[in-house]
């Protein structure tokens, strides 16, 4: 399978405690891998619903860039 991440992530934002990333429209699901030092799994996202995904294990909202 091929890493999603490179092409997805657009912008990381640094001003919010979370993290806010903007991904691509082309796309329908990201993942997640987080820090995997604290136990964070590769967590597969679905943007098709909404456009927003909120990863369960560190709060990173992924959000389809128009």
């Amino acid at each position: 399978m091929q890493d999603e991440t490179r092409d997805t992530t657009i912008e990381d934002k640094k001003d919010n405690t979370f993290r806010e990333i903007n991904v691509l429209s082309s796309k329908s699901w990201v993942y997640c891998a987080g820090d995997t030092k604290f136990g964070h799994p590769r967590v597969f996202l679905d943007l098709l619903k909404t456009g927003v995904a909120i990863c369960p294990y560190c709060s990173c909202r992924y959000i389809v860039k128009k």
